[in-house]
């Protein structure tokens, strides 16, 4: 039974390959589908033989194993061409000992001989063509093509300036970026690359630090911790940040952690140490009271000391002055008489020295400042 069941099935399917050969639309009453898959087969299969092209299936990945989608397939030679799928994958027809060139924005062309219908393919990144090309807004660019003006700023490149702030940085390292000068503590001052373009607007070109834009100050960011800094200068800018970038732009991109690497802190930090040739030596509570004397006498006209002799002296020293006179030189209710205190206050008053001062002078109060 077994042997006369064999023989039956395969006659049918010589009968099948026959019929499909010869053209007729089936073999047997009640087989109209296993004849027509088998005549759609042999048919795919003569096509093949009389054209010479054969599908060929293909996979593409990186040199890291990740898929590759988008990677242009061309039979070199000719417009045909295909592009792999969400999975990497693609499907191509091609004859027998032509070649498939895959190309990929940041890899480079691979060429492949047509001898196998299964290609598992591998691309390796090119470094300079990364290097080469530019992103503008919503697209890319090569280097050579790009009209945009940009400069790119590497803070590591400056560290022998030690700059103090992001200022210190840009001034004078971008073309076309002015930064004015501020006398405050902290520094600063305003940007202006494309010049003056308002008469009440402002003119400070629009921040972005890490894609994000920055409404705070330059000067509370780290220099230390900046990795680049990209000035853009021209209409183009506004592909990306709209009228916001009427000004220009300033990206800042800073440091980020490695996934799965331990924190590591740098600390930076600057010393000096500044020591004098040769120490003034400081004067005693006497030669102070000299040099304040010697310093108010300057201060006056000729004609003044003329009129208020002995001003700025001891009253205890005055030759032929009276005591009182001496102190209504500068008294705006005249007195009669005056104590030998109110005599040296007058005095020590007049040499500008301040009430704590003039406390310790009566209380007999020094302070060596030379020890």
């Amino acid at each position: 039974m077994w042997q006369q069941g064999h023989t039956r099935c395969y006659r049918l399917a010589q009968s099948v390959v026959l019929t499909a050969l010869l053209g007729i639309g089936t073999v047997q009453a009640g087989q109209p589908f296993i004849t027509t898959s088998l005549s759609t087969q042999i048919h795919s299969v003569a096509m093949e033989q009389q054209t010479g092209n054969i599908s060929i299936k293909g996979h593409v990945v990186d040199n890291k194993g990740e898929i590759l989608i988008g990677v242009t397939v061309m039979v070199k030679g000719t417009n045909n061409g295909v592009i792999t799928d969400m999975n990497g994958n693609f499907t191509i027809t091609a004859k027998n000992g032509q070649t498939l060139v895959l190309s990929y924005i940041g890899y480079k062309d691979v060429e492949v001989k047509v001898q196998q219908s299964n290609l598992n393919i591998t691309m390796q990144e090119d470094a300079q063509a990364l290097d080469e090309v530019v992103v503008i807004g919503y697209g890319t660019a090569k280097k050579k093509d790009l009209t945009g003006a940009i400069s790119n700023i590497r803070p590591t490149d400056l560290k022998a300036e030690m700059p103090r702030n992001m200022h210190d940085l840009l001034r004078a390292n971008a073309a076309g970026l002015n930064i004015s000068v501020n006398n405050e503590a902290k520094g600063g001052g305003d940007f202006l690359i494309r010049g003056k373009g308002t008469l009440k607007a402002g003119s400070q070109p629009l921040l972005v630090v890490d894609g994000v834009i920055y409404n705070g100050e330059l000067s509370e960011l780290n220099p230390n911790d900046i990795i680049s800094i990209d000035v853009l200068k021209d209409a183009s800018s506004a592909a990306v940040y709209g009228a916001k970038a009427a000004n220009g732009v300033i990206a800042i991109t800073t440091q980020k952690g490695i996934a799965g690497s331990k924190p590591v802190i740098n600390v930076n930090t600057s010393w000096g140490l500044v020591t004098p040739i040769k120490s003034r030596k400081l004067r005693n509570a006497e030669q102070f009271l000299d040099f304040r004397q010697a310093y108010e006498i300057g201060r006056q006209t000729d004609e003044y000391l003329e009129q208020y002799p002995g001003m700025y002296t001891d009253p205890r020293k005055l030759n032929g002055i009276d005591k009182v006179d001496w102190y209504n030189y500068d008294q705006k209710d005249k007195v009669t008489s005056v104590s030998e205190e109110e005599l040296i206050t007058k005095w020590l008053s007049r040499l500008d020295l301040s009430t704590p001062e003039i406390n310790n002078y009566f209380n007999g109060k020094l302070t060596n400042w030379q020890d």
